[in-house]
């Protein structure tokens, strides 16, 4: 019953996976689209979790039984993948081993004198009644194993674990007497009579054993498989199914020995009063080959201890964003899964318009998706560029006059006027632009140190307000000191702070986007304090329609 009620516990914590695998795209295309990189390089694992562990042994008497009990399991390790998909681990692992046999006999020993009136020989029994003894020991082990990973779909992972574990010194061990009890008798043969409950001859009831056993080195094979789904680009949730089986023995056996030695066989003294019983133990007097297996599940997480490359986490977190907003449970996104890719439908959704389109727009929106950009808005959001769609001239066939073309003399051409010469406008605000971006900011700071060009700025505001066609981007750069979230946050205020600078000298709010590509554009490489400064700065661009 508790192996079932086990067992249930395990398929519980699995189902939910079955929820990330049913809201995943069926298409080759979209599970390669989605699958996130598998990437090398050091990580700091962290599990516990529960299983059927314990000792496992032949026993000698018949009619004896043993039993592996529950235990818990803890594990830290740290794992270094070489290549995306392959690494080794060694680790620190705390299992509890919990095991128990039930002896159910009767146990002689001949020999043993009377010298009540004169010598008599008799024979001391000792009857185990349903006797139980637990054995439980919590091993400090250290695993050594080879890993391999790889991308099933979306952000869940495959992993897989084999290797050798050495358990080397026992942190606690106790064997006890569970239930049952043993009772001693005596039996004359030549008068057919057996006497018990008289303590003077050490005939009673006994029971509430105790001690502890000496375990030695051991080996174990272990094995792994389970997943990993990603939460971001360093931390992910673990979800193992384990088994240990050990090699060799894990301790000597002494099965000469009597379970109880009652130490009242005598050929000289018979039976002493101050003569006390001896416990050896199931494991040392009735058990061979024993050994350690266990097998069950652990929960935990894994973390990779990195710097994080700025391109890599770029790619990572876009890739992840990607799998995030494929959870879309709308019948109408389902059914045009199949024909429509997972970014034209969410951005279809932002814009309002309906999902549901005829093949000719369909064609369309899909070469459109690679042209698409997004960028993060003034709230932080991320945001699609909306594409726009071709202006046609649409030509009123009704208002169309048919003339006789052999009647229509051809008109004389009227002279040109000489063209006067353009200044051109967008040459001129990149002139302005090229000034302006010319700047730096302290390290936290979303305000240029240089000077605030403030002609240039005043010169730009009225060439805006004047060509209204025109949009701007600003641009917010960061350098590398601090972490992403931090960087991303900082550029998208240094992007706000120069427009805040334009919209006060006129400009409309809605005409400049404000981006933030923290320290993923450099003008300069970030290895020295000056190099640093240069790529912290804000930058102006004529948006691109």
């Amino acid at each position: 019953m508790k192996i079932k009620f086990f067992f249930l516990l395990l398929i519980a914590a699995v189902l939910p996976l079955g929820q990330v695998f049913s809201q995943e795209d069926d298409t080759e295309t979209k599970k390669k689209r989605l699958r996130l990189p598998c990437l090398v390089g050091n990580y700091f694992t962290l599990e516990g979790g529960m299983g059927l562990q314990g000792m496992n042994y032949d026993l000698l008497q018949s009619g004896a039984t043993g039993e592996l009990k529950y235990g818990l399991d803890i594990k830290a390790g740290l794992r270094h993948y070489f290549a995306p998909h392959s690494g080794i681990g060694v680790g620190l692992r705390f299992q509890d081993y919990v095991s128990s046999a039930t002896l159910n006999y009767m146990q002689s020993q001949a020999g043993a004198l009377d010298f009540y009136d004169e010598p008599r020989s008799y024979t001391y029994r000792t009857y185990y009644n349903i006797f139980e003894e637990r054995q439980s020991v919590t091993m400090l082990e250290i695993p050594i194993e080879v890993f391999f990973q790889t991308n099933i779909t979306g952000r869940l992972k495959l992993n897989l674990g084999a290797g050798l574990q050495a358990n080397f010194f026992s942190v606690q061990n106790k064997y006890e007497n569970t239930a049952g009890k043993i009772t001693t008798k005596a039996y004359y043969e030549q008068w057919g009579l057996e006497l018990e409950n008289m303590a003077r001859y050490r005939l009673y009831d006994t029971t509430g054993f105790s001690g502890k056993y000496d375990y030695k080195i051991s080996f174990s094979a272990i094995g792994e498989a389970g997943f990993l789904f990603a939460l971001t680009s360093k931390w992910e949730i673990m979800l193992n199914f384990q088994a240990t089986y050990g090699l060799n023995s894990v301790m000597d056996n002494y099965s000469a020995h009597y379970v109880y030695d009652p130490e009242c066989v005598s050929k000289t003294e018979g039976v002493r009063a101050d003569y006390k019983g001896k416990y050896n133990g199931l494991m040392t007097t009735q058990a061979e080959n024993a050994k350690f297996l266990s097998i069950g599940g652990t929960l935990g997480f894994r973390y990779r201890i990195a710097r994080d490359n700025p391109q890599v986490a770029l790619e990572f977190d876009e890739a992840l964003h990607k799998a995030r907003r494929l959870k879309s449970t709308e019948e109408e996104d389902l059914n045009l899964m199949e024909e429509l890719s997972a970014d034209e439908i969410e951005r279809r959704r932002r814009r309002g318009d309906t999902v549901a389109i005829d093949d000719k727009d369909n064609e369309r929106r899909k070469r459109d998706i690679e042209s698409d950009e997004f960028f993060i808005n003034d709230q932080g959001d991320t945001v699609w560029v909306k594409p726009v769609d071709p202006v046609i001239p649409i030509v009123d066939t009704q208002k169309v006059e048919i003339v006789d073309t052999a009647k229509v003399e051809e008109p004389k051409p009227e002279p040109k006027p000489e063209p006067k010469p353009e200044v051109n406008v967008k040459d001129t605000i990149n002139m302005l632009l090229a000034i302006l971006n010319n700047n730096h900011c302290d390290l936290n700071s979303v305000v240029p140190v240089t000077a605030r060009h403030t002609k240039e700025l005043d010169r730009l505001a009225a060439l805006l307000k004047e060509n209204p066609e025109i949009e701007l981007d600003a641009i917010g750069h960061t350098c590398t000191t601090g972490s992403i979230t931090h960087n991303k946050q900082l550029g998208l205020e240094r992007a706000k702070a120069i427009k805040a600078e334009l919209t006060k000298r006129g400009v409309a709010s809605a005409r400049i986007h404000c981006i933030t590509k923290w320290f993923t554009e450099p003008i300069a490489p970030n290895t020295s304090e000056e190099n640093r400064m240069k790529n912290r700065r804000y930058e102006l661009k004529i948006h691109e329609k």
